[in-house]
């Protein structure tokens, strides 16, 4: 896709530190991108001429003191109905994201009926919200994946968006909330639904086992729906059973499944940040490693804390039948006793077998109203625009974890490896231009849980498709991002999805 109309066709970035994405070492270049790709790096030294571009034909950015990398890749967002309100989309093009991968933890709208799409509306108004005047209108992957490309009122994204069959969605479809094995007749019906998502388009499927529907289902369900995901050539990106008292089990089981389908897994926000599990991040890293049969990627935040609903800490039982029924229960005050004996006394499974602590769960957001006093407070007392300069700023440039090209490698190349891009993802002639530029020695996240929107620093310009949407700083309205599909029809011949064997009745 070409630049927007009233843009220039050709934008020469000059004298940039070029951190490409490889890991390679860092070089000064002068980079010229044209009808939305990459199609000049002039190394300092090269023979020849500096490109330059007359103010006809197109505009010259000063880029010294600044690096240029390949945009970033969000590869676990819950952007799903903010890019259908927010064209200009801040809260990630403001951090250089020019790629966000939706439709996580099991849970987002498609495919839906009217009946599980109200469900999932109200289990997922903590997350996304409810917007006003949204049209509800699509229901299959496809649908949905077309109205990202058009955007809010036919307008685009600023960023792009690959998407994730969402596992229970697909229970929720099935199934409905009900917390049994399926049948399979039922689970025969989620692998056609999972096989018609993935050939419209997704790039694999999500689960999220602590959340309702989702972890209703057992071992033997996920693997065989990874199945069809591996025919795919997809991948499988579950949220675990358990981060918490049986964080290692929940890992064992995710490496279980992809060994027993044949599927690549990718650990989202894999840690062991439980004070349960403190000390034990070894003893995670050497389960992984030892998985060499399995194609293993894993991504984690630079936050200590997390980001989910309350409800989600519930036990399972709790959430049983869908919404309604979980407000059911809690304004019973028998079944209201019993969730709180589950939650402070034993450790509900919704709370990663551990009990809860109110001291350290913080209100970030609420839906009403008269509610809003109690955010920035923890439960005891009555996230969402820093994680990747947090990542250049407090782990490269102050902490010294990562060096500067492995970190940029990790928030470009790598996760578009997983993703099957082969255009992006890298400072390369030919390649789409999602580019980024950060002043490596100011880069900072603004944002923390107490002012949780507040926009990065030092990072100045946010190409997207050769569009700028973040330029000297500021949001320019445009919105040159669209949905990422798998570019493959159907299965892969030679990975067709093998017969399933049920190992219980």
């Amino acid at each position: 896709m070409g630049p927007a109309v009233g843009l220039p066709a050709e934008l020469v970035l000059r004298g940039a530190l070029v951190v490409d994405g490889s890991g390679g070492e860092p070089y000064r270049a002068d980079v010229v991108v044209r009808g939305g790709r990459i199609t000049v790096i002039h190394r300092e030294g090269d023979p020849g001429p500096r490109p330059g571009a007359a103010p006809a034909s197109g505009r010259t950015l000063d880029a010294d003191g600044l690096a240029l990398a390949p945009g970033f890749i969000d590869m676990h967002a819950h952007s799903d109905l903010a890019l259908l309100t927010d064209p200009g989309h801040e809260a990630k093009a403001a951090q250089g994201v020019t790629l966000e991968v939706l439709g996580q933890d099991g849970l987002s709208y498609a495919p839906v009926d009217d009946r599980t799409l109200a469900g999932l509306r109200e289990q997922l108004a903590g997350w996304n919200g409810e917007p006003e005047g949204l049209d509800w209108s699509w229901r299959g992957v496809g649908e949905y994946l077309d109205r990202l490309d058009a955007g809010p009122a036919g307008r685009g994204i600023a960023v792009n968006a690959a998407y994730l069959v969402p596992h229970g969605t697909l229970r929720a479809l099935v199934l409905g909330w009900e917390d049994r094995p399926a049948t399979a007749a039922e689970l025969l019906r989620m692998r056609e639904l999972l096989a018609r998502g993935l050939a419209e388009g997704a790039v694999g499927m999500s689960a999220g086992l602590t959340y309702s529907p989702g972890m209703y289902a057992d071992t033997d369900e996920l693997v065989a729906l990874c199945q069809v995901v591996a025919s795919f050539d997809g991948y499988f990106c579950p949220h675990h059973r358990s981060y918490g008292a049986d964080a290692l089990a929940a890992y064992a089981e995710t490496v279980d499944i992809a060994r027993r389908s044949g599927c690549a897994l990718h650990l989202a926000h894999a840690t062991m940040n439980f004070e349960v599990n403190r000390g034990r991040a070894g003893e995670l890293l050497a389960l992984l490693d030892a998985a060499t049969d399995v194609d293993l990627t894993l991504d984690s935040y630079p936050y200590l804390p997390g980001s989910t609903t309350l409800a989600a800490l519930l036990p399972g039982w709790a959430t049983a039948g869908g919404p309604q029924q979980t407000l059911r229960r809690l304004a019973d005050p028998a079944a209201r006793t019993a969730i709180r004996d589950a939650m402070e006394v034993h450790g509900s499974d919704g709370c990663h077998g551990v009990v809860a602590d109110w001291t350290t769960v913080q209100i970030s957001g609420v839906r009403s109203a008269e509610l809003r006093s109690a955010v920035g407070l923890t439960v005891a007392q009555l996230r969402a625009y820093g994680t990747f300069p947090r990542y250049l700023g407090h782990y490269v440039r102050e902490q010294g974890v990562l060096g500067l090209a492995e970190c940029v490698e990790h928030l470009s190349a790598r996760p578009a490896r997983r993703l099957r891009l082969a255009d992006r993802g890298l400072v390369r002639t030919g390649y789409r231009a999602d580019l980024v530029l950060f002043d490596p020695l100011t880069v900072a996240a603004g944002a923390g849980y107490e002012q949780p929107r507040t926009t990065p620093s030092g990072i100045p310009y946010v190409l997207v498709d050769g569009v700028p949407v973040i330029d000297d700083h500021r949001r320019t309205g445009a919105t040159p991002g669209r949905a990422v599909r798998r570019t493959t029809p159907g299965p892969r011949p030679d990975r067709a999805p093998r017969r399933w064997e049920a190992s219980g009745p």
